[in-house]
């Protein structure tokens, strides 16, 4: 089974209507499930090329865990820094403020996410962080979202071990505007090894398309 096949609900559920009627009866009715009290899709580990279905195989496996965050959890600050790095050191000295400037009549594009009900505004899942025609509020020429001006991007030194990421994920930060009001979005974003089918993922000026990013 591919990696995309695995990340699916059918994967472990069974029958995805079986499923909801023991959810239901679980909830409604208290009967025993037998499920654990989270599982979650953990990707990572796939070949990194190209699908029969033009994803990217990015891979990962079903995780239990009798607890949310699961139990042994080691949470692991990471910071902000004036230039343009992710780190788990914290800055020596005040940083210089950051700044941008937004128009509210040419958001920044959601691409991808958690969501799971915005079709056709926006598509759930992991998606490259570049412009296309197929995503709502995208314009030619369609370039990454890092380029805009309104975004802001911190990333990690490239990773030299496997590093798993379960569990809540909370951004602190200090703002100030001097709009009438101001949404802030960050993204925790994985940067891809390249492969054959995508070589481009390892050119950092074409890449720094998320807020925040693990390499």
């Amino acid at each position: 089974m591919s990696s995309s096949g695995r990340a699916t609900l059918d994967a472990w559920a069974g029958d995805f209507r079986a499923y909801r009627l023991r959810f239901f009866d679980h909830a409604v009715k208290g009967v025993a499930d037998g499920e654990p009290a989270a599982r979650i899709f953990v990707m990572g580990g796939g070949s990194g090329r190209r699908s029969p279905q033009r994803k990217l195989e990015h891979g990962g496996d079903w995780l239990e865990a009798a607890d949310w965050p699961p139990p042994g959890v080691a949470f692991m600050p990471f910071y902000l820094l004036a230039e343009g790095r992710l780190a788990r050191e914290a800055p020596k000295a005040q940083n210089a403020p950051l700044s941008f400037g937004f128009d509210p009549a040419h958001p920044v594009p959601t691409i991808g996410g958690a969501m799971s009900s915005l079709e056709p505004v926006a598509s759930a899942g992991p998606w490259d962080q570049v412009e296309a025609p197929e995503f709502f509020g995208c314009k030619p020429p369609f370039l990454p979202l890092a380029s805009r001006a309104d975004v802001l991007v911190f990333e990690t030194a490239a990773l030299t071990a496997p590093l798993r990421i379960v569990g809540p994920i909370e951004a602190e930060l200090f703002v100030a505007t001097d709009a009438p009001d101001t949404d802030f979005t960050a993204k925790l974003i994985d940067v891809h090894p390249p492969s054959a089918d995508y070589p481009r993922l390892c050119d950092a000026a074409d890449r720094r398309d998320h807020t925040a990013s693990l390499r």
